[in-house]
């Protein structure tokens, strides 16, 4: 699956930004699930573990470790992986996890990714009349449903191997 930009052909969506058009409701814009800043970590993590970017170098501890420091050209998974190559000392996955998730407004700035794309639009909606708060319903629908095919067609298959990205995607899902 991949969306079209104007100067560089089909970009096609990370895993974090698939897994936020899955949370979001359609209409609304608003989380439809409760999608914790953990689980758009990991699938960062998972992305940059598919590039390999990042491996991990113990197999006990699960102690991960950059391996490629060139930039992958998205703002999320640079910063990611940067944090992660100048770490003085090597750390767990579940500890990225919890560090990457700590990153500040990560699934707006995930959601603010795929309005620049043209997938959602970002809007404010006024709670109890004093609250605002940051909504992004869905103008494309086309994205998502080629995410809901790939995964019904991954779940229901018992033949056909499933790829890395799908296999991610449900292993970040089932956390």
């Amino acid at each position: 699956m991949s969306i079209r930009s104007k100067d560089r052909g089909p970009k096609p969506l990370h895993l974090y930004e698939e897994l936020m058009l899955l949370a979001l409701a359609n209409q609304t814009g608003t989380l439809a699930t409760y999608v914790p800043e953990h689980l758009v970590a990991g699938a960062v993590l998972a992305e940059l573990l598919i590039e390999e970017r990042i491996g991990i170098g113990d197999r006990k501890k699960q102690l991960l470790e950059a391996r490629d420091e060139r930039p992958l050209g998205d703002p999320i998974l640079d910063e990611a992986a940067a944090r992660i190559a100048a770490s003085k000392r090597r750390a767990s996955l579940m500890v990225w996890i919890t560090r990457v998730a700590g990153t500040n407004r990560l699934h707006h700035r995930a959601a603010l990714q795929l309005c620049e794309r043209g997938i959602l639009r970002a809007d404010e909606k006024t709670i109890l009349l004093l609250f605002k708060q940051k909504v992004y319903p869905e103008l494309d629908p086309r994205p998502e449903r080629k995410i809901v095919e790939r995964m019904r067609g991954a779940l229901a298959s018992e033949t056909e191997p499933v790829d890395a990205r799908t296999a991610a995607m449900v292993a970040v899902i089932s956390s």
